[in-house]
């Protein structure tokens, strides 16, 4: 009797080389100030990435020491979504820090540049984020209060995210990035295209 070979099917959706990064500066270096020359993350994969830093008074005369920005540029893997950026650590003693976020591998303008009314057609979005530590601010990015404005999620390619602070203190936060697979198309609607197909063919 010939024994039948089991048939094993294997759905493979999603990137499948990519991984989730989580860069802590003070373990794993400065991020870069240089809103043309971000620092390289790398790709996102499904899951939650993060990032831990410091940023310090962004407006600071020229020459001071404790001028500090932090600014990187990711890329969101093929196949997947970022879905989701949350503040999950913000310590300051004021709530006046900023974030903006543009879809390419660099930021057009510095601090001087964003306080000088800058065209805003040349990023996508921005906020404060201090005052939202556990919540998801995708959209409060995107709201087109700063920038050209988006709503989430955002699909695969690179972004770069640029963050200040605007007051005296510094800032200690850790920002999460959450990156998904785009969703399949439903079992119900896989059915109902194979019975359209199906009565095609029967015609």
């Amino acid at each position: 009797m010939k024994l039948m070979q089991p048939i094993i099917a294997i759905a493979l959706t999603g990137p499948l080389l990519a991984t989730t990064i989580n860069h802590v500066e003070s373990v794993d270096g400065e991020l870069s100030g240089n809103n043309l020359a971000p620092t390289v993350l790398g790709t996102f994969g499904v899951g939650t990435s993060s990032v831990s830093g410091t940023i310090v008074d962004a407006l600071a005369v020229t020459g001071a020491t404790n001028v500090n920005v932090d600014v990187f540029t990711f890329e969101v893997a093929a196949g997947s979504l970022l879905s989701g950026i949350s503040v999950s650590s913000f310590v300051s003693i004021d709530n006046v820090a900023f974030l903006a976020l543009n879809d390419s591998a660099s930021f057009p303008f510095d601090a001087t540049a964003l306080g000088n009314d800058p065209d805003q057609t040349q990023f996508i979005g921005g906020n404060l984020f201090g005052e939202v530590v556990g919540s998801n601010i995708i959209d409060i990015i995107g709201d087109g209060a700063i920038g050209t404005g988006f709503s989430g999620p955002l699909g695969e390619g690179n972004y770069t995210l640029y963050l200040q602070q605007l007051g005296g203190s510094s800032v200690d936060y850790t920002i999460e990035f959450d990156v998904t697979n785009v969703p399949e198309p439903s079992s119900a609607a896989l059915l109902g295209l194979g019975a359209f197909a199906f009565l095609r063919r029967k015609r």
